[in-house]
């Protein structure tokens, strides 16, 4: 795309693993989008070079400073960097008042319009950014609570209340959320379904946080999402669909481009599938864009293209795009583990791993490498290769709700810990070293 660099609103999808194996370098170029927030707190498209547009103004695309709120809290929270947590704090929420403030001119309660989805109608309440907007405002409520200020997390939790009422009204159809709202004077909508839906939801499973709506409302929206855009009709997923599953049409009354991003396709629909309890559905998706594309295309999976067509599975515009490394997000979904440096959380859900591929895999994070291992419904344990930030240790080990009762090892001896709802609180924090394991063992339900 003319040479343009950083791309704010692919990098989303693009840098997950700039997150875990490079987290210096996601810093670094954080900071940069940094250095170009506009005084609004706007954050540029990109960092410049191609002529693209002007890198110090700020486009008004919602998802750019939802981007860039959701990774700085990201490398914050998987490093335990507190300088650059302190450095990005201010910036991260200047960016949120944006979102709030002059990306909401009419006050609405969510911001719009424009995103990185450029080719297509633009809703004032767009389910995409509507999405992202939360799960940004629970970034900036755990922020708040960080800094012990109440009075600002009010401030957040009352922007989320107005903003969640807001897509449920607007958005919410009884099936899943609709493409777009305009209230008037516009006064327009669209029932047709847009594939990145679940991009909040996605986000703080990812991060850590609370969902945002409802299991019943969530479950409902995926399952929905996927026999949608996933049926014997295409090849690889539309953006846009008609309730009824037909290609969204592109015409003089429609500019919507009827094409298929398989980049967000694997972590919005297929690594959606595999965190929420859809499993098997969200790897066999996996499975068929990638022998699909191969099919249509030959054996390159490293110049990947940003759009293709649904129905053929031909590449079409966007060659040697920041595509493939999104497919880092789908192996997330896949494993549902993750380190919080910053608290002490190991997060060890890898159900979708039970289910599909049971055994070892690596497990990645800034802090250490480790081997995991999942047998079954019975048992889960990593263990540590190699520790890369020394000093940190784990204080909980968060496992997948409503597994059945069981006990934790450390280096096979256990360990006192209290069991809730979502795991394990460890009465003395456990030290992170090579060739430490820790193991839980679940009782069978009787």
């Amino acid at each position: 795309m003319y040479g343009v660099m950083g791309t704010m609103d692919q990098k989303l999808y693009a840098s997950h693993h700039l997150a875990l194996l490079f987290p210096q370098l996601q810093m670094q170029e954080l900071r940069q989008f940094g250095q170009l927030q506009n005084a609004n707190g706007g954050i540029t498209h990109d960092l410049g070079v191609a002529e693209l547009a002007e890198k110090v103004k700020a486009f008004d695309w919602p998802d750019l400073c939802s981007a860039f709120s959701i990774l700085s809290y990201q490398v914050h929270r998987y490093t335990g960097d507190k300088a650059f947590g302190e450095e990005m704090r201010p910036k991260v929420l200047k960016a949120v008042d944006c979102l709030a403030g002059d990306w909401d001119p009419d006050r609405l309660g969510v911001p719009g319009r424009g995103s990185t989805f450029d080719d297509e109608d633009s809703y004032r309440i767009f389910s995409y950014t509507t999405g992202l907007y939360l799960c940004t405002l629970k970034v900036a409520m755990s922020i708040a609570r960080e800094m012990n200020d109440e009075s600002l997390l009010a401030v957040y939790q009352g922007r989320y209340d107005k903003a969640r009422d807001l897509a449920m009204r607007e958005l919410w159809t009884g099936k899943y959320f609709r493409y777009g709202s305009s209230p008037p004077p516009e006064n327009k909508r669209s029932d047709a379904s847009h594939f990145s839906q679940m991009a909040g939801e996605f986000w703080c499973r990812t991060l850590g946080v609370d969902g945002i709506f409802d299991d019943q409302v969530r479950q409902t929206a995926l399952a929905n999402t996927l026999a949608l855009h996933w049926s014997k009709s295409f090849k690889l997923p539309p953006k846009i669909v008609t309730p009824d599953g037909r290609l969204f049409p592109r015409d003089g009354e429609h500019r919507n481009a009827p094409v298929s991003w398989p980049m967000h396709s694997r972590a919005l629909l297929c690594g959606s599938a595999m965190l929420f309890g859809m499993e098997q559905t969200g790897w066999d998706l996996l499975k068929a864009m990638r022998d699909n594309i191969i099919a249509a295309n030959g054996p390159d999976p490293w110049d990947q293209s940003l759009y293709y067509d649904p129905i053929t599975a031909r590449i079409d515009w966007g060659v040697f795009y920041m595509t493939a490394p999104a497919s880092w997000l789908a192996y997330q979904g896949l494993t549902d583990t993750h380190y919080d440096a910053i608290s002490g959380i190991l997060t060890l859900r890898p159900s979708a791993l039970a289910k599909v591929c049971p055994g070892k895999w690596p497990i990645i994070t800034p802090v250490f490498w480790a081997t995991g291992e999942v047998i079954g419904s019975e048992q889960i344990s990593l263990t540590v290769e190699r520790c890369l930030i020394e000093g940190h240790s784990i204080r909980f080990v968060r496992l997948a709700p409503y597994q059945p009762d069981g006990i934790i090892q450390v280096d096979d001896q256990s360990v006192a810990a209290v069991r809730n709802r979502d795991g394990f609180v460890l009465d003395k924090p456990v030290h992170l070293k090579a060739g430490r394991r820790i193991k839980v063992w679940f009782r069978p339900v009787e």
